[in-house]
């Protein structure tokens, strides 16, 4: 039998159900493998695009064992005990994951075959990596994820593509309307472009609260490492669009900044983009008043 703390499995449970895939015809890939082994849990997940390795301290040991993620997940975060007791009873069809906690038994969960699990990609070739801390990467990413397209037959814009440009790492996500260019950081290597699925940058979010991590770009592959946490995400095979022949970026240290009510400065993008003709775009312009004025022409 293993105890561990209930904050740290759900902490686990909680990234693995980040990248379990319950709606795939293949069960395994929604569930989680648990292995007890050297004073500490594993839990291992993937959707065959990202694949996810956290480890949490524990007593005791725990055969390999394949579990539903959300459903473990789920009766994790219910419960109100500190301690939790994973014990695997019976054998073959009749084997169950039980989980102990207080005076007795909270659940008895079905299982399915360690051997099924798929292994980890194999890294290929060079790795250019750089050391982010992993709040800020998480709102980085948050903020590409909301600016990216959600449409999965358009593939080199469904998603965030960490672009490296003049020593700069930056996420930059797109819907074909908006675009989003977030700095993440200074970047000491070659210019490149890894383009990573929106489900691959949402599994990333988990990492969020393991401190500072290591991003590691590689052909064919990112692979992040942080405090408890591996993940090796399958990059999108495809082109992201060349967004710099679009939208010209000028960096001053010596730019004007203005702040204006967000309120009132969405409803005048609102009024503008009324009349707006999609060729010229809207028009924004400081005045010596302290106004910004927007502007847009009817086409007609």
């Amino acid at each position: 039998m293993l105890t561990i703390k209930r904050k740290d499995l759900a902490g686990i449970a909680l990234l693995a159900k980040s990248v379990a895939d319950k709606r795939s015809s293949m069960p395994i890939l929604g569930g989680v493998m648990l292995h007890g082994i050297a004073g500490d849990l594993v839990a291992t997940a993937t959707d065959l695009q990202v694949h996810c390795v956290a480890t949490s301290p524990c007593d005791g040991e725990l055969d390999p064992v394949v579990v539903p993620a959300f459903l473990l997940a789920g009766i994790v975060n219910v419960q109100t005990v500190d301690t939790i007791g994973l014990e695997i009873t019976g054998a073959g069809s009749a084997q169950r994951l039980v989980l102990r906690g207080g005076k007795g038994s909270m659940a008895r969960m079905i299982t399915m075959r360690a051997d099924d699990m798929p292994k980890p990609p194999k890294i290929v070739g060079e790795a250019a990596s750089v050391e982010v801390g992993g709040e800020h990467l998480a709102e980085v990413l948050r903020r590409g994820i909301l600016c990216a397209s959600t449409d999965e037959t358009k593939p080199f814009i469904h998603g965030v593509c960490f672009d490296a440009h003049d020593h700069v790492l930056s996420a930059v996500s797109t819907t074909g309307h908006t675009l989003a260019v977030v700095e993440i950081g200074p970047w000491a290597g070659s210019d490149g472009k890894w383009l990573v699925s929106l489900a691959g940058a949402k599994a990333l979010l988990g990492i969020g609260d393991r401190g500072k991590c290591t991003l590691r770009f590689s052909p064919g592959s990112l692979g992040v490492e942080a405090a408890g946490v591996r993940m090796s995400i399958r990059l999108v095979d495809a082109e992201f669009v060349a967004w710099r022949k679009e939208i010209q970026l000028h960096r001053s240290d010596g730019g004007i900044r203005v702040r204006v009510g967000a309120g009132a400065f969405v409803e005048a993008i609102y009024r503008a983009q009324i009349v707006l003709d999609s060729r010229k775009g809207i028009a924004l312009a400081l005045k010596n008043e302290g106004i910004i004025a927007v502007s847009a022409e009817d086409p007609d």
